[in-house]
């Protein structure tokens, strides 16, 4: 019963992993701090067509918040499975 949802559950976290992957080669971060001030910078292959490079970068940010915010799915199912 559970196990059906705990797989899809598995697949969607690789499914993030991958793409998180994908974009963070395609858009290559680098962090610099200047003055007490942090910053991200992308320097990746797509830097001199600035709206797609910003768009990308937008992308893998939004991407990797969902990675973070999936991460204990799979643990909060597990404890339900055990529970029952």
């Amino acid at each position: 019963m559970e196990l059906k949802f705990y797989g899809r559950a598995l697949l969607h976290s690789c499914f993030l992993d991958i793409l998180l992957a994908i974009l963070f080669s395609i858009v290559l971060l680098e962090v610099q701090i200047y003055e007490g001030n942090y910053f991200i910078i992308s320097r990746g292959y797509f830097t001199q067509f600035f709206n797609f490079g910003r768009i990308l970068l937008y992308f893998s940010i939004v991407i990797l918040i969902c990675n973070l915010l999936s991460m204990p799915l799979p643990f909060y199912i597990r404890y339900l499975a055990i529970c029952r």
